[in-house]
């Protein structure tokens, strides 16, 4: 899990092509803009795959909330290989309350779309605490094999603590063949004063073997992370679907005592990440990622 970047350097891309791969424009363009920047690109490379990237694209209404997320890969490494792209839209009230979040996956076999799923996530926001505390996610799925659902339907329901902060998130699910309702999906954070996610405890048990928690460790610097403004947001589905709400930025990763990888940063004159260097313990594979802001 790549959680440096908020979304791991897997081939997930948009239902938009483009044969020619992104140019990034130079690291300094982004320093003149004005603080309080809204993050509108990021862009992620395999260091073993430089022609190749994951371009993640950040849509947001006139009141600065995120309104679509975007997922687009480029480059020639694409063009015989199985992928799926992702597109989350948020759809809001007056009042810039998520009513409900729809999701799409097209996959692809080269630059060939094969198959579309979807997820439509229908939130419930308590107008008092000003939380969202729970919600319905309907998938519909195109079935890959003999006996698959085509419709899965999941309950959601959301924890926080006294400083509104999402610590608990909780799927549910019916098994089909028992009727017996299942916690599908689990993922317990913990945050330092600073309101950093520093400890996470997680399973994804949808074949309800009972899989054990397991747990991430996170330490940051003192920067701002681009990610911030997203908020309660970005965990609203699960484990950073959009980014990490962390007000600064992941530096190092330690899994079960065991160090993952670190990560350094380039910062513009405001203190915000234009690029970011990940190396990984497991591996000799690095990563790399650019931020650009409006």
């Amino acid at each position: 899990m790549m959680i440096f970047f908020s979304v791991s350097c897997t081939k997930e891309i948009s239902s938009e092509q483009d044969d020619d791969p992104v140019v990034d424009p130079p690291v300094s363009d982004t320093t003149s803009t004005p603080k309080d920047k809204l993050l509108i690109r990021a862009v992620y490379y395999e260091g073993t795959y430089p022609k190749d990237s994951i371009v993640d694209t950040y849509t947001y209404d006139q009141n600065k909330r995120v309104i679509s997320v975007k997922s687009e890969s480029f480059g020639e490494g694409f063009d015989n290989d199985y992928y799926f792209n992702t597109e989350h839209i948020f759809y809001r009230d007056a009042d810039g309350i998520i009513k409900r979040i729809t999701t799409v996956y097209t996959y692809y076999e080269g630059y060939t779309p094969e198959r579309t799923d979807s997820a439509v996530l229908e939130l419930f926001h308590d107008p008092i605490s000003k939380h969202y505390t729970s919600g319905i996610e309907t998938i519909n799925l195109v079935p890959i094999y003999p006996d698959q659902d085509d419709k899965i339907s999941d309950s959601v329901i959301y924890t926080y603590d006294a400083k509104d902060h999402i610590v608990l998130y909780q799927r549910f699910r019916k098994d089909i063949l028992t009727n017996v309702v299942f916690e599908a999906q689990r993922f317990e954070y913990v945050y330092d004063l600073n309101g950093n996610i520093i400890k996470m405890l997680y399973n994804e048990n949808f074949d309800n073997d009972g899989d054990p928690l397991r747990d991430l460790l996170l330490e940051y610097d003192d920067k701002r992370n681009p990610f911030a403004s997203l908020g309660n947001e970005a965990l609203l589905m699960g484990i950073h679907s959009i980014g990490t709400p962390s007000p600064n930025n992941p530096v190092k990763q330690v899994s079960s005592g065991a160090e993952l990888g670190r990560i350094t940063y380039l910062y513009d004159i405001d203190d915000y990440p234009v690029k970011a260097d990940a190396t990984y313990n497991t591996s000799l594979e690095k990563a790399i990622a650019y931020f650009y802001y409006q």
